[in-house]
């Protein structure tokens, strides 16, 4: 594994792009470089919002995590308005008191706090860990 702090450091506001570097793209890249797991590539660019939605849903990779009723450290976070509807990711780290690392338009690779995504967005969030 390398350097937490220097690697956030520069991974910080990464610009997105929907085909390079998107929520997915950001959300593998920390899951691998910081915990060593390495996660399937999920075609998500040039995708629809029903299409995201569905491929998010019925990706095999989701079986192999479980659900988890709070955050831990390298949790995997979904993202949408209703459960089954989800269509951005990110990484939940421990770092400044639990945050949401992830990748959108027009901020790049940002990090929020869990409560601040849920009100701003509607958004309900739910954690995931390898099984």
């Amino acid at each position: 594994m390398i350097e937490r702090a220097g690697f956030l450091a520069g991974l910080r506001r990464r610009p997105y792009d929907p085909v390079t570097f998107n929520c997915w793209h950001a959300a593998s890249l920390i899951e691998r470089e910081l915990f060593g797991r390495a996660l399937p590539l999920v075609e998500i660019e040039g995708m629809g919002f029903r299409d995201r939605v569905e491929a998010f849903r019925s990706h095999p990779e989701r079986r192999t995590w479980r659900e988890i009723s709070a955050p831990i450290d390298g949790a995997f976070v979904l993202m949408g308005r209703a459960r089954g509807r989800e269509h951005h990711c990110g990484v939940w780290l421990a770092e400044g008191g639990g945050r949401i690392w992830h990748g959108d338009t027009p901020h790049g690779v940002i990090d929020d706090f869990p409560l601040e995504l849920a009100q701003s967005r509607r958004w309900r969030l739910s954690y995931h860990f390898p099984v």
